[in-house]
């Protein structure tokens, strides 16, 4: 398998990912991105025949034990997104790039909007999350536009 060191690759930045997300972010809390979710946009948008549904759902359960929230919260919402972008793989790839960050932050603000709705509190939570949601789909985005700006100059 001559894919097998990117698959390695890819679990270390998943991995990395997930430490991310539990790093403190004191005041500045409501700029936090979607590490592990950009990730997994990314990965599935630049290599779609690594990144699949098991792998996506696997990811998302290890995400869920990992933050402590109900089993099956984020493996859901990876899995949809994953077949979401695989679905529509082709138009995706030709769409601009101004046209993928419009996706991309449309995408991290529903995520951050989907997980507070799954939640116990969603009602009481509103006030509180929606600022938080906009701006981590907002800083979501902006690492989603390095990476992918990595990668292009990296390949040119």
């Amino acid at each position: 398998m001559k894919n097998w060191p990117t698959l390695v690759y890819m679990l270390i930045c998943f991995a990395i990912a997930m430490l991310l997300e539990m790093a403190g972010w004191g005041s500045l809390r409501w700029l936090k991105p979607a590490w592990v979710f950009i990730l997994l946009l990314f990965f599935t948008a630049h290599y779609p025949h690594l990144i699949n549904i098991g792998l996506a759902w696997f990811i998302g359960l290890l995400m869920d034990v990992w933050v402590g929230e109900w089993l099956g919260k984020h493996a859901l919402i990876f899995v949809v997104v994953t077949f979401m972008v695989h679905f529509s793989f082709d138009g995706f790839a030709k769409m601009t790039f101004l046209a993928k960050l419009a996706a991309i932050l449309i995408l991290v603000f529903l995520y951050n909007i989907t997980l507070v709705i799954l939640s116990e509190n969603s009602l009481a939570l509103w006030a509180i999350w929606l600022p938080a949601a906009l701006g981590g789909a907002l800083s979501s985005t902006l690492i989603w536009c390095g990476l992918n700006l990595f990668v292009r100059h990296r390949h040119v």
